[in-house]
Parts: structure tokens; C-alpha cells; sequence
């Protein structure tokens, strides 16, 4: 199927499509993604690190947890991790590294004003007492079902899907 690779297992891809529908939701969820069209500004990936530690399988439910673990002036950390819903164990766990650009003029603009203080009420920094993403209360969750026809359906805890059209460009 469309999600499979030969082997039965999630292509490694599907993914990174996986991770992305979650952190429009987290955004969604927050009521960042309505901020950074008022703003004219978005959200550039750019550095990723994703490990794989179990295959997901057709047929599988996932859950992605998406925390919001750094802010800095210029740049932020976003963790993510795909569990398997049945088991809890863990799937993959990725870091994101992003930028706020405006979205006319391509460049990248400091993270102030209203978008700086909504990402600090949901951050959440790493401490060495957090055993992981789940134990998070400020996580936004979205569970996957890897489905046979191909397809991926997805859910938030607070929010639906939005449409391509408003999610900013990027």
C-alpha cells in the first residue's frame, strides 16, 4: 500500500508526513497556526534528526506526541515521539529545528511578540526528571491509523484538520 514499503513496514518517508499532520495539529491545538496567518509569518524546518527503533506495521495505531522543547530569539526545538498505541512503546522519536520567517519576504524575523508568548505558555524544556513526551502535560497528541487502503487518518485531542489553504506557505 501507499504507507508500506516492501517489507511491510511504514516507509521511512510516511513519516516525516506523519510527524508534519502533528505538528499542524500541536500548532492547530494552540491557536498558533490562526496567529501566523494574522501575521503574515510561518514556520521553517531547518534541521531534523529522526531515529527508528520499531517498525510500524499496516494495521497499526500510532500516537505522535509533539512538545515544544526550546525557544531561543531566532530559533526553537520541537521534539516528537510516535508510540504504538496498543503496546505504548516507542516507534521513533525525532528533533525539529525551526525559524520564523515572513512570509512575503522569505527572510527569517526574530520569534517576538504574540507568537513568543504563546509558544512560552506551551513550552516545555528537557529536564533530566522527565522519563519522556508522554509524561507531558502541555504535549498535544494525535493518534494515526496505518490503514490498508492507504490512507491515514488522523485525530487531535482538541482540533480537526485544517484545510491546505490555511495553513501559511512555507
Amino acid at each position: 500500500t501507499f504507507h508500506t514499503d516492501s517489507f511491510g513496514h511504514v516507509n521511512n518517508a510516511r513519516y516525516l508526513e506523519l510527524l508534519e499532520e502533528a505538528r499542524w495539529q500541536f500548532g492547530d491545538h494552540y491557536g498558533l497556526i490562526d496567529l501566523l496567518n494574522e501575521e503574515n509569518l510561518g514556520f521553517i524546518i531547518m534541521e531534523m534528526n529522526l531515529r527508528f527503533r520499531l517498525p510500524v506495521v499496516e494495521g497499526d495505531t500510532i500516537q505522535v506526541f509533539t512538545s515544544l522543547i526550546a525557544l531561543g530569539t531566532a530559533l526553537g526545538e520541537v521534539e516528537q515521539v510516535i508510540r504504538k498505541k496498543c503496546t505504548g512503546k516507542v516507534a521513533a522519536k525525532s528533533l525539529f529545528h525551526f525559524v520564523l520567517i515572513d512570509r512575503k519576504s522569505g527572510a527569517s524575523v526574530p520569534i517576538a511578540g504574540k507568537i513568543r508568548e504563546l509558544l512560552l505558555n506551551v513550552i516545555e524544556p528537557r529536564s533530566s526528571s522527565r522519563s519522556s513526551a508522554v509524561s507531558s502535560r502541555r504535549s498535544s497528541s494525535g493518534i494515526a491509523s496505518i490503514c490498508s487502503s492507504g490512507s491515514v487518518s488522523c485525530s487531535s485531542c482538541r482540533s480537526s484538520r485544517r484545510s491546505a489553504a490555511k495553513r501559511p506557505a512555507s
